[in-house]
């Protein structure tokens, strides 16, 4: 089975120019505002049922989230700039009137076209035949039976002013329908059933998935009966897919197809830049002091039996072995496994190489800690932020639904494509099998380990990642440690200020929010109300009425987070019955 790619960087965005929320206040959002959010789907105190799910189907569905979501994006940005040139030849608004309903694409009345001047005694002759007349007959299919509706498509997925979308139902049968033509596309082409062979980048959306010119065959390799055809799509960026074929009964078929991003040569780091980047990690680098507030007290995340809180019920912690990590450079590295390796920089401190093990914490179902053991004979008294190369705190770069340890060297060696092979094959495959448990860390082997060695553990996490060294009583490192979060109590201070402000006029002013220097400024805008706040403990503010009970807060309002400022947006009239607002700072965490 394979996940599309492209859905991955929806959900978690990787790419220059993306949505990059880094910083303390988002990893506080990530780590923490996940419990308020899935409870927030229970409103009346029960568990909430995305939490309940095994975890393979919460996989599952942000994968298929993903893909929704990238719908929505296209069709959104087909409104938002309709002159654009690569969107030119969306279809016109004009050509509405003549869409079909949503019914007559679910059950199709006409099979996929076939091209005419492609015989099929002759489209199996050679893989390269087989995989350009599956693009010829795929674009067909999305000629007839997707271009004509994407302006119903478009008005479906658009929510309503309330908040609501009334067309998701038919939203998804349209995609249903348009998933059932393409199926039949695939099992013609393929010598295996259907749900072994899956295009899952085949979108209905705009441009094509696959499009005759647009993509062109550029590598073709074969063995014996098996073959490898590589394909380019565009060049800004180019995209590849990669066919694999099998020979049966004289003829070639189609029997996986993987998406990548990078070309099979494109190195993550060249030479010289591995070469300058491991120089500047030494075994007496500095380690900087806790910050005001934070009590990781990391020992206590390893704590066999512990009784914890979780999502508001009391669990017991129970802590797994997570296998041996061979580091034989003796530099470590901790970053998500997936696209743009390039952004990765080891951890500060060269350890002693060799092999250590680890283990991980799990509070129902769910990873709460991992740590490393570097030495076993002598326990940590005192934790230090662990910091990568050219970081400003200890936050691990948690994307694509996982965070990995990995030996660094190895790591910078592996081309980009490797990565995302390794993200696609080892991973992500490994997963989603049956039978796995997807909180144990997958191993993975980066280049050409010893045999038998694995010197890369994944770890599938969706919050937060706060890096710590243990250190024993004479100051040397003994274990690294991973807290995301889960269980950690966060500390807060607040304040509480009149609603409306009274003589302060578009900004509120309070000791305490200067303390944690933040500042908050009021304005208006087309009708609605901003709250603009700067400052990275801000957590969240609450409006309540006289008699104490909440009228609103910002976690449920919409909001837009430019790195320098989060500005939330409401309603004129909304806040009418408050008469105080509580401001909660984040004032560190303990576990």
């Amino acid at each position: 089975m394979r996940i599309s790619y492209l859905a991955r960087l929806v959900v978690n965005p990787g790419s220059p120019g993306r949505l990059r929320l880094r910083g303390s206040r988002e990893l506080r959002r990530r780590g923490n505002e996940r419990s308020q959010a899935l409870r927030s789907l229970d409103i009346h105190g029960g568990t909430s049922h995305l939490e309940r799910m095994p975890q393979r189907t919460r996989i599952l569905l942000t994968y298929a989230i993903g893909i929704a979501l990238l719908w929505v994006l296209v069709f959104w940005l087909r409104h938002l700039f309709p002159s654009s040139e690569y969107l030119k030849s969306f279809p016109s608004s004009k050509t509405s009137s003549s869409l079909i309903s949503p019914t007559s694409l679910t059950s199709p009345t006409t099979p996929p076209v076939t091209p005419q001047n492609t015989p099929p005694s002759s489209e199996g002759s050679t893989p390269e035949a087989r995989v350009e007349a599956y693009i010829r007959e795929w674009h067909a299919a999305w000629l007839q039976s997707a271009k004509p509706h994407l302006n119903t498509m478009l008005a479906l997925s658009m929510p309503q002013k309330d908040g609501s979308s009334p067309g998701i139902k038919d939203f998804m049968k349209l995609q249903e329908g348009w998933n059932q033509i393409i199926r039949g596309v695939q099992k013609r082409h393929s010598s295996v059933s259907h749900e072994d062979f899956s295009d899952l980048e085949s979108s209905m959306g705009h441009p094509p998935s696959h499009a005759p010119g647009g993509e062109v065959v550029t590598k073709v390799h074969v063995e014996s009966n098996g073959a490898t055809v590589t394909t380019r799509l565009g060049d800004s960026p180019p995209e590849f897919n990669v066919y694999q074929l099998t020979k049966g009964n004289g003829s070639w078929y189609i029997r996986s197809i993987d998406r990548f991003f990078s070309d099979e040569t494109e190195a993550a780091f060249t030479d010289e830049e591995r070469t300058a980047i491991l120089a500047k990690v030494t075994p007496d680098a500095a380690l900087p002091e806790l910050k005001p507030g934070a009590a990781p007290n990391c020992d206590r995340l390893f704590t066999e039996g512990r009784k914890v809180t979780f999502l508001n019920k009391e669990h017991t912690l129970h802590v797994h072995s997570g296998g041996m990590l061979s580091v034989p450079s003796g530099v470590l590295g901790v970053h998500h496994l997936g696209a743009f390796p390039e952004e990765m920089r080891p951890l500060t401190l060269r350890i002693t190489p060799g092999d250590h093990a680890c283990e991980y914490a799990e509070v129902d179902g769910t990873v709460a800690a991992a740590r490393l053991l570097l030495d076993k004979s002598s326990p940590a008294v005192t934790y230090r932020p662990a910091h990568a190369l050219e970081a400003e705190d200890n936050e691990a770069s948690v994307n694509h639904g996982n965070v990995a340890v990995f030996d660094a060297a190895a790591f910078m060696q592996v081309s980009k494509r490797a990565h995302e092979e390794h993200f696609q094959h080892d991973y992500v495959d490994h997963v989603l099998a049956p039978g796995s448990h997807p909180e144990n860390p997958t191993p993975i082997r980066l280049g050409n380990p010893p045999s038998g060695k694995t010197n890369c553990l994944v770890i599938s996490m969706d919050g937060g990642c706060l890096c710590y060294w243990g250190l024993d009583a004479s100051g040397k490192p003994v274990s690294l440690i991973l807290d995301f979060l889960v269980i950690a109590e966060q500390l807060k201070d607040r304040c509480k200020l009149p609603w409306p402000p009274v003589s302060d006029g578009p900004s509120l002013t309070h000791p305490t929010l200067q303390s944690h220097q933040t500042s908050i400024h009021l304005g208006k805008e087309g009708g609605r109300v901003t709250f603009q706040v700067k400052g990275d403990d801000f957590f969240r503010a609450i409006w309540r009425s006289a008699n104490g009970s909440m009228v609103a807060d910002t976690d449920g309002m919409g909001f837009v987070d430019t790195g320098a400022a989060v500005t939330y947006t409401f309603q004129e009239g909304m806040l009418d019955k408050a008469t105080e607002i509580e401001v909660e700072l984040h004032a560190g965490h303990r576990n």
